[in-house]
């Protein structure tokens, strides 16, 4: 009888022992388990930002793409009117030395012209 009443204390304490081990077990899973819903809401909300940088990002390049076309097109408008004032110049050389004045009302209407079609942009 001392024996089995042994073996009962000894099978009561192994049981207590495993529902101690089972509660700490199950109070370290929801540890674990919290832990990993907050760095789960950390990581979505990094990848919300880098998302939001994402589109920032395809903002600016297209920002500056815009901008780069913008320079190239005042580039190649003050370059054709370079080539229409010394086109205008030469123009003007050339008839300088002829003043009568038929030919004055031609060098007017000439620079009148060039002078429109640098305001148009043409």
């Amino acid at each position: 009888a001392a024996s089995m009443e042994g073996r009962q204390r000894t099978v009561l304490a192994d049981a207590a022992r495993l529902r101690a081990q089972e509660t700490l077990s199950t109070k370290t899973l929801t540890q674990m388990r919290d832990c990993l819903h907050e760095e789960n809401c950390k990581v979505a909300g990094l990848e919300g930002r880098v998302e939001a940088l994402e589109e920032e990002l395809l903002q600016e390049k297209e920002r500056l793409r815009q901008a780069d076309e913008q320079l190239r097109n005042e580039k190649k408008l003050s370059l054709e009117k370079q080539a229409t004032r010394a086109e205008l110049k030469r123009h003007i050389a050339k008839q300088q030395g002829n003043s009568t004045a038929r030919e004055e009302k031609n060098d007017t209407w000439i620079a009148g012209f060039f002078t429109a079609r640098n305001f148009l942009g043409v």
